[in-house]
């Protein structure tokens, strides 16, 4: 059998901004690339992806033991009754090896293809990682101008505490992708808002060494910008929060 030439919209050249509100505003934006695929391409994926500096592993998703990743995510999206036609997965790759994924998306698609679940799987610089499963409580369709709210769990930023609320609104079609994550405190105070968006292109040989030409340290880049913001706000004179345990569960239902 030929060896597969692309996988269709399985790139997503992004734009991902961040607003902080509080302590102090500060607003900062960069682009990247990240894959956006459908779970039973992940062999074609693979294919391509060994032919670039571009990779990914199995391992840094789901139980993170290098285990088969569709029967995980169907059986957490069954804890909520979420069976879906199709599971999506945004997230970074692996780029000359290395990658630190912020945060990953799991996008559960029924027949006619409308979003009926996400989790969300989110790592800090501390090496943990939480999820939130987002859906709504009757099992509707989520729409594109609709938020779905979950309570932050999970310590990732030394300058915000674990509490308030995370809201998230997607949209996720044909063409386009865009996410957008506002972090509220426990009073409803706006603390953070962030933005991911991108179109959706079609993965080959080709897109996928013009996107590391064009972005060659990205993955390292995602990492060292991080750190970089946290030692401008250390030094505007933002106290650090004290790190606490992580949550005893995996995901935040």
């Amino acid at each position: 059998m030929a060896e597969p030439s692309y996988v269709k919209s399985a790139l997503l050249p992004v734009r991902v901004m961040h607003r902080r509100l509080q302590p102090r505003r500060r607003a900062f934006q960069y682009r990247g690339f990240q894959l956006c695929f459908a779970l039973d391409q992940l062999p074609d994926l693979q294919a391509i992806l060994r032919r670039t500096p571009l990779g990914f592993r199995v391992a840094d998703h789901g139980q993170r033991d290098g285990s088969a990743l569709e029967p995980w995510i169907r059986g957490v999206f069954a804890r909520v009754g979420i069976v879906p036609e199709k599971i999506y997965l945004v997230t970074y790759p692996r780029l000359w090896g290395y990658a630190f994924k912020p945060v990953s998306f799991w996008l559960a698609l029924d027949a006619e293809g409308d979003l009926r679940g996400v989790l969300a799987e989110v790592n800090n610089t501390f090496g943990e990682h939480h999820s939130y499963l987002l859906r709504h409580s009757d099992g509707r369709k989520i729409l594109p101008t609709e938020w779905l709210q979950s309570e932050k769990a999970f310590y990732v930023s030394p300058f915000f505490s674990v509490d308030g609320s995370y809201r998230f609104r997607f949209r996720f079609d044909r063409e386009r992708v865009q996410i957008d994550i506002h972090h509220f405190d426990a009073a409803g105070k706006a603390r953070l808002i962030t933005q991911l968006a991108g179109r959706r292109q079609d993965l080959n040989w080709a897109s996928a060494w013009r996107e590391v030409l064009g972005n060659p340290l990205m993955s390292l880049m995602v990492t060292v910008g991080i750190h970089w913001e946290a030692l401008k706000i250390w030094r505007a004179g933002i106290g650090l929060q004290r790190k606490p345990s992580p949550p005893s569960e995996e995901i935040s239902l």
